[in-house]
Order: C-alpha cells, then structure tokens, then sequence
C-alpha cells in the first residue's frame, strides 16, 4: 500500500542529492497530470462530496488507503484545535525552502508562533484589505475587463494576475517578471499543501522555484534596507513595516524571519486564491442561482450580499477537500461524534472541511446554494484553528473585485466546448474561457494599437505614466497633450513609429 510522505519521505527526499547537484531546471509543464490514473483521480476531485457523504454517514472516521479520514464537523474542529497532538505537516519542507527553520505556517502555537504572527498582523492589518488592497484589486480588475472582448480567458488573464499585483504593491515586493513569480508560488503551493505522496517531479519545480522566490525576496528586503540606511522614511508597504521592525528589534525579528513571513503570504496567498476564486467562478458558471446572486449584489453595488454569494460559491468547492495533519502520539480522535477510533502516532489524517461543511447536524439544507445561510455554515473555506487563514481578509476582497468587475459585464457565460470547462495544470487553475454580450459603443467605437517604448527610472510610478500617457492620447485638449509630452520629455516615449506629440 501506498504511504504519505510524512515525515520519513521528507527526510529521505531532503537526503538524497540531485543528479549533477542542482534541481532540473525551472518548467511548470511537469506539474501537468497525464497518466489515466491522475486524470481520474483529478476528474474524482472535482466533486467528491458524494463519497465524503457516505464516510460522514457509515464510517464518520474511516481508514481510506493510507489516510485516515475525518468527515462529521464536531470530529473536524476537534483535530483542527488539538494542534499539539495533530502538527501541520510543512514545516520541514518550509525550513528547506526558505532556508530557514522558523516559518510560521510550519509552527506549532508557542512564544515562537505568537511572535511571529505578531508581527505578520502588524505588517498585514486585516483593516488595510479594505482601505487599501480592495481599491488596488479593484483599478487591476476594472482595467483588464475594459479591454476583455468575448472568449476571454478569465482564469489566465484575471484570477492569475491580479494576486501578483497585489504583491507588487501592497506586499512590497519587486518583480521582475509577474507570471513567473506566480508560477513560482504555485510551485511552492504544490509541494507545501498539495503533494500528500512525494512526487519527484513537484518537489524538482519547487526546490527550483525557492531559489528564485528567495532571490525576489532577498533584493526586496536589500532595497527596503537601503531606504532606512538613506534616512527616508519606510515605504507604506507590508514588507516595509517588517523591515523596519527587524531594523530596529533584530533580535526579536530576524531578516531570515521576514524572508520566511514572506514566503509564507505569498504561497499561502496567491496560489490559493488562484484555485479558491477558478473554482467558485466554476460553481457560480454551474449554478444558476449562484450567478443570480452574483449579478444582484455587483448591479446593488452591496459588497456585503457579493463577499456572502462568493463564499456560498466556495463551500460548495474550496480549495481542497481539507487539510492534514500528522499524528505525533497515540491518541483517539472521533470521541464528540460517538465514534471513537484509535489512530497512533506517525498517522496522516485527512480532515475534511469539506464533508464538515456539507455536515446536516449542523448545516441545514446544505446541498442548496443559500447566500443568506449563516456565516457559520461556510467559516471553515478558510480552515478552522490556529492555522485559520490569516490573509483571508485580503483573499476575499481580492476575489469580490476580480468578480465585481467580470459580472459587471451583461449576459456572462461560459464559452461553448472545452474552452468553457476549467481547465487545471496539476490542481491549480489553468484556464476558463467566457463569453458575454458588448456593448453598443464597443461593437462600432473604432480601436487604434499603439506600441509604447519608454525608459524608466527605479521608483517610477507606473499607474500614473500609464494614466498620464492614456489621457493624453484620449484628450481632445492640445494643453492636456503638451504637458503631459514636457512632463515625461525626459524619457524617450515612441508611439509606434512616431514620439509622443509636442
């Protein structure tokens, strides 16, 4: 029989080296699945609660291969609050990856946990996902759908580039290149969260992918120093408040804890939100209440009734059908449902907060889409316990935006055929294809291409070039076009083969 990788496969895996000394190189085409069997069980993944509903009925805690299975809500939120006995089992492959042996995600509670989360809610205040995150997923979001025509792509060219630009610009991070930074923290993702078995080719990608995410993080962190060594005042950033905090209490926060704070945001962040928001869009696509509700609260412009149909949207798919955790003693789990079973120490347990989700002893009616039901019956789509997500607050703002702006659009629908299905690389969201109804001014307004050449300084504002150049090409006013040319002259701007008027 098949056995997890935890926690012998780890070490095993850490243990041996690569052929030659380095991982292979960079390529998410390996994280494709292509055997029959990956196919099935991805197809299987896709809607599970059928066979979670039969463990939850007949066998509440039950041994499926080589997992142990918790299905009955009760049961669920008694192994997600007994975190001393049930550990969260990333933190070795964290401590290889961030290269360093105290990453929050991977902790137990302790002085240690509560410190460094300490410090990941001064930097992240949940308030600022309202006051600051929403409006940058929101002008990101606006702006991709201007252009969108029908057929457009609204995994791959939406719900997978706004997180990146968040991190850009509320985290503080400098990218280079946004969809590689991306794959990068999927990558991450995979092995962290998703590579329940070992596969060699997942944990090639993300010993690949750390050293390049180290690297981003490493020369965000130099430049944020520098400031400070300068005299100017931090940047307004999540990564500036932690540099600032290391530079003035070192010994409380390290700079390999802000790497590691770091690495944690961005892999917990954007790659789930990637799969969290590619599958609601998928339930909300499927269900035709869902989209009803969709539509209602973005035409009311009510945040409150939108945030509520997306959660809905996720219980029914979030991103995994729940979390695991390693059993480091004998113990007996299953003891609030009346279902007592033994489980020993060196277990995985499987705890589906999925199946919890979908639990009748406590949801009433769960297997109809009700946006109004109580906020209890969907608070487990971002776990339960310690390890609650902590960014939540930005996942979900992020997510109302990207939906806010693509169901502003009329009569939106999947395209035809398989362009219109969700597609996945591995178990993230690849690509689903939508089509809607345009307007009148888009289908007669006449559309001119420009390509745009500039050089840029560090430091430039590139939302206000962006707005300063667009309004001027969009003005009719000679002054506006003449201001705006003086106040970029210094740089040299083409406009396909002609610079910017004078």
């Amino acid at each position: 029989m098949a056995s997890t990788k935890y926690n012998d496969g780890i070490l095993k895996a850490q243990a041996t080296p690569f052929p030659g000394g380095a991982p292979p190189r960079f390529d998410m085409e390996r994280m494709r699945t292509r055997s029959l069997v990956g196919k099935l069980v991805q197809r299987f993944l896709e809607n599970p609660r059928w066979a979670l509903a039969l463990l939850r009925r007949f066998k509440p805690v039950a041994k499926v291969g080589p997992f142990v299975v918790v299905t009955k809500a009760v049961d669920v939120r008694e192994v997600l609050e007994r975190q001393e006995v049930f550990e969260t089992p990333f933190g070795r492959e964290m401590a290889e990856t961030t290269e360093h042996d105290a990453v929050l995600l991977g902790l137990q509670d302790g002085a240690l946990y509560r410190r460094q989360k300490s410090a990941v809610l001064s930097a992240f205040p949940p308030e600022e996902a309202e006051s600051r995150v929403r409006a940058i997923a929101a002008d990101h979001s606006r702006r991709i759908m201007a252009t969108a025509q029908p057929g457009f792509d609204a995994v791959r060219d939406l719900l997978r580039i706004v997180p990146a630009k968040i991190c850009r610009e509320y985290y503080g991070l400098e990218i280079d290149d946004e969809n590689a930074f991306t794959e990068w923290s999927i990558a991450l993702s995979a092995l962290y969260f998703g590579d329940y078995f070992g596969d060699p080719a997942v944990r090639d990608l993300a010993i690949a992918a750390a050293a390049h995410m180290r690297e981003t993080i490493d020369k965000s962190i130099d430049l944020e120093i520098a400031r400070i060594e300068a005299g100017l005042e931090p940047g307004a950033t999540a990564l500036a408040r932690l540099v600032k905090r290391h530079h003035d209490l070192p010994k409380e926060l390290s700079r390999l804890d802000v790497r590691g704070l770091m690495f944690g945001m961005v892999s917990g962040f954007v790659p789930t939100d990637i799969l969290a928001s590619g599958n609601a869009l998928d339930v909300i696509l499927s269900k035709p209440e869902a989209q009803a509700a969709v539509e209602r609260a973005v035409a009311d412009k009510d945040d409150k009734a939108l945030d509520r149909a997306i959660m809905e949207a996720m219980r029914f798919k979030p991103i995994n059908i729940g979390p695991v955790r390693y059993v480091n003693a004998d113990t007996i789990i299953g003891e609030p449902s009346g279902h007592p079973y033994r489980v020993k120490a060196g277990t995985t347990l499987w705890v589906s907060t999925l199946a919890a989700m979908f639990d009748d002893a406590e949801v009433k009616d769960p297997e109809s889409y009700n946006p109004d039901r109580p906020a209890r019956d969907y608070a487990m789509v971002f776990g339960h316990g310690i390890h609650w997500c902590i960014g939540s607050a930005i996942a979900r703002v992020q997510i109302a935006e990207c939906f806010k702006a693509l169901f502003a659009r009329r009569k939106v629908a999947r395209m035809q055929g398989a362009a219109g299905k969700l597609r996945r690389l591995g178990p993230f969201p690849e690509g689903l294809a939508i089509t809607f109804d345009r307007t009148h001014k888009e289908m007669f307004e006449k559309h001119a291409l420009e390509t745009i050449i500039c050089q840029l300084k560090p430091g430039t504002d590139l939302r206000a070039l962006r707005d300063g150049i667009g309004g001027a090409r969009q003005s009719g006013a000679t002054g506006d076009r003449q201001r705006v040319s003086r106040s970029w002259r210094r740089h040299p701007f083409l406009f396909g083969g002609g610079r910017l008027p004078r």
